[in-house]
């Protein structure tokens, strides 16, 4: 086959792939037409059929009539005439060459479509068959008579639909539908559109976290743009590559989001470099947010975004409640009792008093917004329970549910602690049955609840409910107050 002639450059501009500087270029390409080998089968041979050569005989005619009027046969191929180096002669022996590739690849055709690999190896033939009518430059029209070529091809194998099958002949269809030798400039745009893609992911990305520096050298400096490995045609020896598509993109750069992410364990850090990471990571939630809000990011775009928003917000909840457990002050030396009811009495009293005097109430707040589950108010109990020789144990199943915390000492001094919130709707209820059968189903010897409440509203409730279930004074139900409108600042009180 022959090589590119010659090269016309329309634009080129350098575009930023990540770290990785590209020389994009807007081109054409001026290419002569080559001949093409035919191939050898036994299902059918061209040399011997009397109708493959009535058939080339006529598209010669045809062609050699058309071909008198070259290159001033239209507007475009007119345009030839102005480059210097477009030759005539370039297309001597042009008809008999179209010819012959109709009919050698009919032939490929008939004597591959029973083979197991059918698909690649007339795929093959045919691209190969396309491009050895070359191209012409931009402006200077479409490659000549491509179009007679796939036209009669498929006339032909139309016109022998006993011999061709079905499944094969829409296969072909379908291969040549897209036009050969395309070299309008604006055709390389979905390459500009899948590098803007993937530097919007870098943007988004949480690669400022120390945690994924490696992967941010290795993601900013690769350009991950094919989906497939590289192919060679076995015909011409021409190397190619698909492009992802801008949804094969987004899935992509899902795929990479969600591997990275799963990785990663920030529990792993130590203390000292907590305070950055809390830092970086709420930063990087704001970024997205504002981004998001004024960013037009197609529907599959948004999973990603979704997904890293998601795990920002899991690992600044876990740096919070972190923050909080750092804060308390300094534990007791030892447990301050020699029974699991006093001694989880004084470890919930050491948690409320942190939260409504010690500002620890703030862990459950997010500037204005409350996050909190029953998840947080376990984990912050959890916290409490340093230098014990009590058993403590969490989510202990017993055959009628779950109860939130046991604490043992033993096989007869047991305590089962469950926490709620003030918001649960089923709370009366709760305090009324609840408790009871999960003391006698633990064999427990003291039950204990404790409610949290974040706002007025929620206060006023538990103390609705306390009157009713006629609780109140009861020091086994503790209310913990966690509102932030009536904590005042000691510097505002007069």
């Amino acid at each position: 086959m022959n090589g590119y002639e010659t090269i016309h450059i329309k634009d080129a501009r350098m575009i930023r792939c990540g770290n990785q500087e590209i020389l994009y270029c807007n081109a054409s390409f001026y290419k002569r037409p080559y001949a093409i080998t035919p191939t050898e089968g036994e299902a059918h041979d061209f040399r011997q059929c009397t109708g493959c050569q009535a058939v080339r005989a006529r598209i010669v005619e045809l062609l050699t009539e058309r071909h008198k009027n070259f290159p001033n046969c239209c507007d475009f191929h007119s345009k030839l005439n102005t480059l210097p180096e477009f030759n005539p002669a370039h297309f001597e022996g042009i008809c008999e060459s179209v010819a012959d590739k109709i009919i050698y690849a009919y032939q490929h055709i008939l004597n591959h479509q029973n083979s197991d690999d059918w698909k690649k190896e007339i795929s093959d033939y045919l691209e190969y068959a396309k491009d050895s009518f070359g191209s012409f430059p931009y402006e200077c029209g479409p490659p000549l008579y491509y179009e007679t070529f796939r036209e009669d091809l498929i006339h032909i194998l139309e016109n022998n639909e006993t011999t061709v099958k079905k499944n094969v002949l829409a296969f072909v269809k379908q291969s040549l539908t897209e036009k050969a030798g395309d070299s309008n400039p604006e055709a390389g745009k979905p390459l500009e559109l899948l590098i803007k893609l993937y530097n919007r992911w870098l943007e988004v990305f949480p690669f400022e976290l120390p945690v994924f520096s490696k992967a941010k050298e290795y993601c900013q400096n690769v350009i991950p743009l094919f989906a497939k490995e590289v192919q060679v045609n076995k015909y011409s020896n021409i190397a190619k590559a698909t492009l992802y598509t801008e949804d094969m993109m987004a899935d992509f750069l899902l795929r990479m989001s969600n591997d990275l992410l799963s990785r990663v364990d920030l529990t792993q850090i130590n203390n000292d470099l907590a305070a950055l990471y809390v830092e970086q990571v709420v930063r990087k939630r704001y970024q997205i947010k504002n981004k998001k809000l004024f960013a037009s990011y197609s529907k599959k775009e948004v999973r990603y975004v979704d997904l890293i928003t998601k795990w920002l917000k899991i690992q600044q909840e876990f740096f919070n409640e972190l923050k909080a457990a750092n804060a308390l002050p300094a534990p007791p030396a030892g447990d301050k009792c020699d029974n699991s009811y006093s001694e989880s009495l004084a470890r919930i009293a050491y948690l409320k008093d942190v939260i409504e005097n010690k500002d620890g109430y703030k862990v459950f707040w997010e500037g204005d917004v409350l996050a909190v589950n029953e998840k947080k108010v376990q984990t912050l109990f959890d916290f409490t329970w340093y230098n014990t020789s009590f058993d403590k144990n969490r989510e202990v199943g017993n055959g009628r549910g779950f109860v939130d915390f046991t604490v043992s000492k033993g096989s007869v001094d047991k305590t089962v602690i469950e926490f709620k919130l003030a918001s649960n709707s089923k709370l009366k209820s709760n305090l009324q049955h609840q408790l009871h059968i999960y003391k006698t189903a633990n064999a427990a010897s003291h039950s204990i609840n404790v409610i949290f409440a974040f706002t007025k509203q929620e206060v006023a409730k538990v103390e609705r409910i306390w009157g009713e279930l006629k609780l109140a004074g009861n020091k086994d139900i503790i209310l913990i107050d966690c509102r932030k409108d009536n904590k005042t600042s000691a510097s505002k009180v007069r």
